[in-house]
C-alpha cells in the first residue's frame, strides 16, 4: 500500500522523472506533469498529499501554482525547488505564500525524504481536518463550541491553525470559558483524535505532586 500520492511539477523532463522514479522507490504513488498548468490540473484529478513543484516554469510558475492550489486544496502541502534561490525567496515561499517547505539545488535527497514524509502526515492531517471541519460547519458549531461572533470566529482560526501540528498549546482563561472544550476541540481535530483525551485537575493536585 503506498504511503500517500505525490505530485511532481517539472519543466525539465530528467528532473521530473528522476524525482518521480525516488518517490515511488520511496514507496509514495507519485506522477509527474511539465507545467503548472498541467499541474493544476492533474491536481484536480489525482488529489495528493503533497505537491513537489520547481519554481521557474513556463505557463504558470511554482509560486502561481502554489496559489492556486491554496485556494482550491488548502489542505496539499507544497514544496518548492529551485535552482536560483534565495534567502528571501526562502522567506518569501514560505512565510508569505505558504509553501510547506522550500529546496534549493542540487537536493539532498535524504532531507528532502525527511520533508516530503511530514508532508504527507500533514497534508492528510490536514484534508481529515478539513473533512471535519465541513462536518462541523454543516451542524451549524464547531462541535460542542457555538457563537458567530468576532472574537469566536478567531478562537476557530487558532484551533484549525494548531490542531493539525504537535505543538505545545497553553490556554488560559477564567473559570468557565471553555478551556477544557477548545482543548478537547484541538484533540478531536488532531492527528490523535483516536488517543484519549485525558483532563486533568490540576488544583485538586498538591503542590508537591506537580
Amino acid at each position: 500500500m503506498a504511503k500517500g500520492r505525490v505530485l511532481i511539477v517539472d519543466d525539465e523532463p530528467a528532473a521530473a522523472e528522476g524525482l518521480r522514479e525516488l518517490m515511488a522507490a520511496w514507496g509514495y504513488e507519485t506522477v509527474a506533469e511539465a507545467d503548472g498548468m498541467a499541474g493544476l490540473k492533474r491536481a484536480e484529478e489525482f488529489l495528493p498529499s503533497v505537491v513537489v513543484t520547481d519554481v521557474l516554469m513556463p505557463r504558470l510558475d511554482g509560486f502561481g501554482l502554489l496559489r492556486e492550489l491554496r485556494k482550491r486544496f488548502p489542505e496539499i502541502a507544497v514544496i518548492l525547488l529551485t535552482g536560483q534561490g534565495s534567502v528571501e525567496m526562502a522567506l518569501r515561499a514560505i512565510q508569505e505564500e505558504g509553501a510547506y517547505h522550500y529546496f534549493e539545488k542540487p537536493i539532498d535527497m535524504r532531507k528532502l525524504r525527511i520533508v516530503v514524509e511530514r508532508a504527507v502526515e500533514y497534508g492528510e492531517a490536514r484534508r481529515e481536518n478539513e473533512a471535519l471541519r465541513r462536518q462541523l460547519r454543516d451542524r451549524g458549531a464547531f462541535g460542542e463550541l457555538v457563537g458567530s461572533s468576532e472574537p469566536m470566529r478567531q478562537i476557530y482560526a487558532l484551533i484549525e491553525q494548531v490542531a493539525p501540528s504537535s505543538a505545545s498549546v497553553l490556554i488560559t482563561g477564567e473559570s468557565g470559558t471553555g478551556k477544557e472544550l477548545v482543548a478537547r476541540t484541538i484533540h478531536n481535530l488532531s492527528m490523535r483524535k483516536n488517543a484519549p483525551f485525558v483532563a486533568i485537575n490540576c488544583s485538586a493536585i498538591p503542590e508537591t505532586l506537580m
